[in-house]
């Protein structure tokens, strides 16, 4: 039997959308990687602003619609067939990103922000289309895997846009080759959103209309009013939060704590996105297609270990007169300790992240079901918004970067506490079953049959 990613990937009502998806998230991050580079060695003198200061415009400018807009994108897709509009959010960007090019050609700051404005919006309109779509093209048992190539295949997008668009982007024509790129990955990814099948509405046409900032309060509202969407929400959020901090800070991290240049920048970068994507992975197998949190937990563990002892392993490095290579660093006592450690918590981030998604999905009414992942996206937004202004406070204060992290890890534990209490049934379940597996080495057939016949299954013991 084939593997369920194999399945997915080569068929027509998930593939579109993956591919789709995966260049949108490329294209976020090759525009705010270019700008971010761009601004602050050639832009920034001209306009008379520290670099600082417009790098956090811009970082503001593109997480601001997912505030304004998440409710009414959440309201519009429950109520308008998905595929059709994941097409036109496609061909918007298109006209988006080659608003960005002439931005980069002209070295035009003006037209820069308002190409990541208007990323920022097609992101927030397209994060509902994505997530709701699943549970209509997918199985319940398909979902953990959708979910783990989508998480995965996400990270891997903000990898390699990150690089490129800041390696590139200050070479001779650099901007013209980064432009040029997200027009190109813009087009590709309207081509492919014309393959995703047809997702219809799944209210009727007297629904409400979208309202902006109200529906952002009513989608809330919603979700926090019942407790099967609200913890799966929070927890995701505590992950956006964590990561966010992670990958943000490593530029810091490598430069004022190891010691490091920008290529062990990137080496971690791209560690930590194949930690991500082997964590998601993880997931689907542990389960077997199964919607459940009984991992999260340990997911979570993980996670907090890695980060305490990543922190732990930064410390009491020899301060170098020049930054090291990627060459050098590895050579260096205590090194892959600290990438294990990296790969550990992004892996440990997908074990954690990837079910609880499937859990909103699966939980979620068919007819709110858009209307929930945009409120998951602004709680989300508003948790790495929180991470963002905490973060620069204590490093301000003179915290340093691995302090940071190590506390990220530590104030992971009671998320730990809260999410074993709340799945404590299935927990005792994994452990009974691994006891007698390993210990009477008894197996079990057939669960599949079982799940079938629910809810009037009988088991009798023999």
């Amino acid at each position: 039997m084939r593997s369920p990613f194999v399945q997915l990937l080569t068929a027509r009502r998930f593939a579109p959308l993956f591919v789709t998806q995966f260049l949108g998230a490329f294209n976020d991050n090759l525009l705010k990687a270019s700008l971010g580079i761009f601004v602050t060695y050639r832009l920034a003198e001209q306009s008379g602003l520290g670099a600082s200061s417009l790098v956090m415009l811009a970082g503001g400018l593109f997480i601001t619609p997912f505030f304004l807009f998440s409710g009414a994108s959440g309201t519009l897709a429950d109520r308008t067939d998905k595929a059709t509009i994941a097409r036109w959010v496609k061909l918007a960007e298109i006209g988006i990103m080659g608003l960005g090019a002439w931005g980069l050609w002209q070295q035009s700051i003006p037209l820069l922000l308002a190409a990541l404005f208007g990323l920022g919006t097609h992101s927030t309109v397209f994060g509902p289309i994505k997530y709701a779509l699943l549970p209509q093209h997918l199985g319940a048992d398909e979902l953990v895997a959708g979910n783990a190539l989508i998480e995965a295949g996400t990270f891997l997008a903000i990898l390699l846009g990150t690089i490129l668009g800041g390696s590139v982007v200050l070479f001779d024509r650099g901007a013209l080759v980064v432009g040029g790129v997200g027009v190109g990955c813009a087009i590709a990814g309207w081509i492919t959103s014309r393959q995703i099948p047809p997702a219809p509405a799944s209210v009727g046409p007297d629904a409400p209309r979208p309202r902006l900032l109200r529906d952002s309060l009513d989608v809330v509202q919603y979700v926090t009013s019942q407790s099967k969407l609200l913890l799966p929400a929070l927890a995701v959020s505590w992950f956006w939060l964590f990561g966010a901090t992670v990958v943000s800070g490593l530029p810091v991290l490598a430069k004022d704590v190891l010691f490091a240049n920008e290529q062990v920048v990137t080496l971690m970068l791209a560690l930590f996105a194949i930690g991500v994507g082997v964590g998601s992975i993880l997931a689907e197998r542990l389960l077997h297609g199964e919607v459940s949190a009984r991992h999260v937990p340990l997911g979570g563990c993980v996670m907090a270990f890695c980060a305490v002892d990543l922190y732990l392993g930064s410390l009491g490095r020899p301060r170098a007169t020049e930054l090291a290579g990627a060459a050098t660093f590895l050579r260096e006592p205590g090194s892959w300790r600290i990438l294990a450690d990296l790969v550990g918590l992004a892996a440990g981030g997908g074990l954690f992240t990837v079910p609880l998604y499937a859990i909103l999905q699966h939980e979620s009414e068919p007819s709110h079901r858009a209307r929930v992942i945009a409120a998951n996206n602004i709680i989300n937004a508003l948790a790495m918004t929180v991470a963002a202004v905490v973060a620069a406070a204590l490093l301000a204060r003179g915290m340093t970067m691995g302090e940071l992290l190590g506390l990220c890890g530590v104030a992971t534990i009671p998320v730990i506490v809260i999410t074993a209490w709340i799945v404590r049934r299935g927990l005792m379940k994994g452990v009974v079953r691994l006891v007698l597996r390993v210990l009477y080495r008894v197996e079990v057939d057939g669960l599949e049959h079982v799940r079938a016949a629910l809810p009037h299954a009988v088991i009798a013991a023999n």
